[in-house]
């Protein structure tokens, strides 16, 4: 299924050259992240504001290890305000195959989490960084935040980012799980 907007494989990424255009976000990644996606459960941002009118805002993380299991963490703003977190552990490996749902959590944040969550989101004027910067690597893990309110939907794709919002929020969410996650790269 269509997870992505399609207009992110038509627009240029910065790290296109003049001899081959590069997408921001290709046929390969599409199909890789989707996988993980609809095996966690999830579909695109927008059905969910579409789907429930009492959504303002959601903020997705999509961290795919090459050798650790995928983890998909979903937190909605709703219209009185409150932030809920769904989160979601595939029980394969990002690098071969999804799983399965090994486990998931579902739960309001509470004030203090929300303060933490809009310092990492707004402060750090997360969803202002380019969605792509130009980086290479074989094995380590795309970090990958999408963002979408009542205005506009935000793609921000990573690899192993070692410090920066990105990486900020990333831990940030995962520390909203609760879960002993193993390796963080």
């Amino acid at each position: 299924g269509a997870v992505f907007p399609a207009n992110l494989g038509e627009l240029d990424s910065p790290c296109s050259s003049i001899t081959r255009a590069q997408p921001v976000l290709d046929d390969f990644s599409r199909d890789w992240y989707s996988a993980h996606l609809l095996q966690a459960g999830e579909g695109p941002l927008a059905n969910y504001a579409v789907s429930d009118s009492q959504i303002n805002r959601q903020i997705r993380f999509i961290w795919l290890r090459s050798f650790h299991r995928p983890i998909v963490i979903r937190i909605t703003q709703r219209e009185n305000g409150r932030w809920q977190l769904n989160a979601v552990e595939l029980n394969g490996a990002c690098g071969y195959e999804p799983g399965v749902v090994g486990r998931s959590i579902e739960r309001e944040l509470d004030d203090e989490e929300e303060t933490g969550l809009l310092r990492m989101v707004d402060g750090a004027k997360l969803f202002e960084q380019p969605s792509l910067i130009c980086e290479l690597g074989l094995d380590g893990a795309r970090w990958i935040v999408e963002g979408i309110d009542r205005e506009a939907y935000h793609f921000i794709d990573r690899w192993s980012p070692e410090q920066g919002p990105v990486h900020d929020f990333g831990l940030y969410a995962l520390e909203l799980t609760g879960w002993d996650v193993g390796e963080i790269y």
